[in-house]
C-alpha cells in the first residue's frame, strides 16, 4: 500500500483541530459548574441546613431522635449526664462510646465507663469495688490499664480467691467527681453493688463541688450541679480557672468556715458509706492520693480530717510515684505503669489485713517509696507550715479588684467573673453572682478590727429594689438596700469583725445579693462589681 493521500491527511488534522476545541469547551464549562457549584453550595447549605434539619427532627420517631443526640454527645468527647439525685449529680451517659482525653471511653448501663455490664453479683464470686474520680475512671488511658483492672487481673492471673470465691473488680468513678458524690452514689445502690470490699480513693480536687452538666453532657463550671438555688454563685475549687489560674483555689485548703463545711459534707456522706459497708459485714479501705505537684499539702490535710472524724476503718497514703515514666505523654494522669504501683499497694495493703492473703512469692513487687502504714497520722507542724505558705503567697489584707494577679485569684472561693476571658481576663473589675465568696490575710497580729468593702451596681431594673448582705466568716457585718436604678453606683460598705482565734490565716468574705440579671444566650448569673476589699 502506498503512502497516505494529501485529502486524508487534511481530514485527519481538521479532525484533531475540532476535537481540541471541543475539549476546551467542554473542559471550560465543567470548569464554570464546578466554581459556580463551589460558590452555590455554601450558599444552599446555608438554607438548606436548617430545613433539613427541621425536617428530621419533625419526623424523626423518639427512638432515632435519642439515637442522633447520642451520636452528637459521643462525636462531642463528652458524656456526662445529669441525674435527679442532688448528692450525686451527674453520671455517664449509657451506651456512649466517644474519645476523651486521648483514650476511647465506653459507658455502660450503671453509667460508668466500662466495656461490659455491670450486674447484680452472682453466686460464688467475691467483689472488689474501686470507688473514685478521675484516676478510678483512668482519664486518659486505656480501661484495662486502670489500676483496678490492674487488681482484677492479678487475682485472675495467679487464681487467688477470696474464701474459696472468684475475685472480681468494678471501677466507680468519674472525671471530678466529689468524694460527697461518690459516696453518696454508692450508698444508695450499696445493695444492688453488694461489695465485699470497697477501696476509696481521693484526690486533690474531691472535697468541694466542680461542675454540672449542660444540655450536650458536657461539663459546666456555670451553675451549681449540688445548690442549685445559687446557680452562678457555686464555690468551686475551679473558682479561678475564668482568670487563667488552673491550679486550687483556697476553697480545698479548709482555711476558713466555707470550706471546713465542705470537708465536714465529704465526711459526712464518706461515714454514712462506712456505716452500711460494715453493717452489712462488708469491708472498706480509705485511701489518699500522695500527689504534691498540684496536691500541695492535700494529703496532710486529709490525713488531719480523717483522724478528726474517727471513722473506723484502715486507711492508706498511696502514690503513683509521678515522673516521665510513670505518668502519659499527653495527661498528668498515670499511665500502665503507674496504675499498676498503685494496684500493686492495694494488693499489699489487703494481704496485710488479712482479706484478701497472698502466698508471699505471689505478692507483686512494690516500690520502696511505698509504706503499707495503715495506722498513719498527721505531721501538724508539716500542715501549718503548708498552710502559711499559701497564705503568703495567695492571700492579701487588700484588694483591688481591678488590678489583681492571677496569683490571688486562688484566694477566690466562688461566684466571681471577669468582664472578658482569655489574656483580658484580669483586666478591669470582675462581676460577682448572687453569692460571691474569697479570702483575705489577716493583718500582722490579728490587729484587723474593720471590714470595708466597695461595690459597683448597675442601673438595671431587673436588679431592683437590691439588697446586698456582707458576712465575715458567717457573721453579718454590712448590708446596703437600694429602692431603685437612681440610687446605683459605687457604694462602699463597712461593718466591724467578729472575733476570731488569732491562729487563723485568714478572714472569709461572702456577699449574697438579692437579684440578678443576665444576659441573652449567657446563662451566668451577674449582680455587681467588685471593686475593693480592705481590711483596717
Amino acid at each position: 500500500m502506498g503512502p497516505p493521500s494529501k485529502r486524508s491527511g487534511e481530514t485527519g488534522s481538521r479532525f484533531g483541530k475540532k476535537f481540541r476545541h471541543y475539549s476546551v469547551r467542554i473542559l471550560l464549562a465543567l470548569g464554570m459548574a464546578a466554581l459556580c457549584l463551589a460558590l452555590a453550595t455554601p450558599l444552599a447549605m446555608k438554607f438548606l441546613r436548617p430545613a433539613l434539619l427541621h425536617y428530621l427532627l419533625d419526623n424523626l420517631s423518639d427512638a432515632r431522635r435519642s439515637e442522633l443526640y447520642e451520636s452528637l454527645a459521643a462525636r462531642a468527647g463528652q458524656f456526662y449526664d445529669a441525674v435527679p439525685e442532688p448528692a450525686v449529680g451527674r453520671l455517664g451517659k449509657r451506651g456512649v462510646v466517644t474519645r476523651y482525653r486521648g483514650a476511647e471511653v465506653r459507658i455502660n448501663n450503671a453509667g460508668m465507663r466500662s466495656s461490659t455490664d455491670y450486674r447484680a453479683k452472682p453466686k460464688g464470686v467475691f467483689r472488689i469495688v474501686c470507688l473514685g474520680d478521675s484516676y478510678v475512671f483512668g482519664t486518659g488511658g486505656p480501661e484495662e490499664d486502670r489500676f483496678c483492672d490492674q487488681i482484677g487481673e492479678f487475682y485472675r492471673s495467679r487464681d487467688i480467691r477470696a474464701g474459696g470465691k472468684s475475685i472480681e473488680t468494678y471501677a466507680l468513678g468519674l472525671d471530678s467527681w466529689t468524694l460527697s458524690q461518690e459516696a453518696s452514689y454508692l450508698s444508695s445502690r450499696i445493695s444492688a453493688y453488694d461489695p465485699d470490699v470497697i477501696l476509696q480513693l481521693s484526690v486533690s480536687n474531691d472535697i468541694t463541688p466542680l461542675a454540672g452538666v449542660n444540655g450536650l453532657g458536657m461539663a459546666t463550671y456555670e451553675f451549681s450541679p449540688e445548690a442549685r438555688q445559687w446557680g452562678s454563685g457555686l464555690f468551686s475549687n475551679q473558682a479561678a480557672r475564668y482568670f487563667g489560674e488552673r491550679n486550687f483555689s483556697a476553697l480545698a485548703w479548709s482555711l476558713s468556715p466555707q470550706s471546713r463545711k465542705e470537708w465536714g459534707r465529704a465526711f459526712s456522706a464518706l461515714g454514712r458509706l462506712v456505716e452500711l459497708q460494715q453493717g452489712r459485714q462488708g469491708k472498706i479501705l480509705l485511701s489518699v492520693l500522695d500527689y504534691p505537684f498540684s496536691g500541695q499539702f492535700f494529703s496532710e490535710l486529709y490525713t488531719w480530717h480523717f483522724r478528726q472524724s474517727q471513722l473506723p476503718v484502715p486507711f492508706l497514703v498511696t502514690s503513683f510515684l509521678p515522673s516521665f515514666e510513670t505518668q502519659l505523654t499527653h495527661d498528668a494522669h498515670p499511665n500502665r505503669l503507674g496504675n499498676g504501683h498503685l494496684a500493686a499497694h492495694y494488693v499489699h495493703a489487703l494481704n496485710r489485713l488479712g482479706w484478701i492473703p497472698v502466698p508471699e512469692p505471689d505478692l507483686p513487687d512494690l516500690p520502696e517509696e511505698l509504706d503499707l502504714d495503715l495506722n498513719r497520722e498527721p505531721d501538724p507542724d508539716r500542715l501549718q507550715r503548708d498552710r502559711e505558705e499559701f497564705a503568703s503567697t495567695h492571700l492579701r489584707s487588700s484588694l483591688d479588684f481591678g488590678r489583681l494577679t492571677r496569683e490571688e485569684t486562688r484566694a477566690f472561693l466562688g461566684g466571681i467573673f471577669p468582664e472578658q476571658g482569655g489574656e483580658k481576663a484580669l483586666q478591669g473589675y470582675p462581676w460577682a453572682s448572687i453569692r460571691s465568696g474569697f479570702l483575705m490575710s489577716r493583718l500582722e497580729g490579728g490587729r484587723e478590727r474593720r471590714l470595708a468593702v466597695e461595690v459597683r451596681i448597675p442601673p438595671l431594673p431587673e436588679l431592683f429594689p437590691f439588697r446586698l448582705t456582707v458576712t465575715v466568716e458567717g457573721t453579718e457585718v454590712a448590708s446596703l438596700v437600694l429602692e431603685d436604678p437612681g440610687t446605683s453606683d459605687q457604694h462602699r460598705l463597712e461593718g466591724e469583725l467578729p472575733s476570731l482565734d488569732r491562729r487563723e490565716l485568714a478572714r472569709e468574705i461572702v456577699l449574697v445579693a438579692s437579684s440578678y440579671f443576665a444576659g441573652i444566650g449567657n446563662p451566668r448569673m451577674k449582680s455587681f462589681r467588685l471593686v475593693s476589699a480592705q481590711l483596717e
